[in-house]
């Protein structure tokens, strides 16, 4: 699962890092990070890595964030993050891949991808 949410906070963060302050940055990854963490702590099964697909989606409307990344930009004091962002934003964190989709007929692309099938691990000291 770390892999994973590594993945996806480094594509999250993407938009910020030219246009923020480092610190403003990193503190919008490591909120993100502990924010995604704790929202799959328990909708995590690589055993079906689809079962629980849709609550771990983050989804982006025009104009509004999914929370979770709203939260995490408030953390940041990062202000219209939206507009960051396209509109349409979808990001889905599943077991062994991470990956995007741009408006709802646009083509899924793949962020992160885990080759090994789940037998590379590593967990928090």
């Amino acid at each position: 699962m770390l892999l994973e949410i590594a993945a996806a906070v480094e594509f999250l963060s993407k938009p910020f890092s030219n246009r923020m302050l480092p610190e403003q940055t990193q503190s919008f990854r490591d909120s993100l990070r502990l924010r995604l963490h704790h929202r799959f702590q328990n909708h995590w099964e690589p055993s079906a890595p689809f079962k629980g697909n849709a609550y771990r989606a983050l989804c982006f409307f025009p104009g509004k964030l999914d929370p979770i990344v709203a939260a995490a930009a408030r953390d940041a004091g990062i202000e219209n993050a939206s507009a960051y962002f396209p509109p349409d934003l979808v990001v889905w964190t599943d077991p062994m891949s991470v990956t995007y989709r741009v408006g709802d007929f646009g083509y899924v692309h793949m962020i992160y991808e885990d080759k090994t099938n789940g037998r590379v691990q590593i967990s928090l000291p």
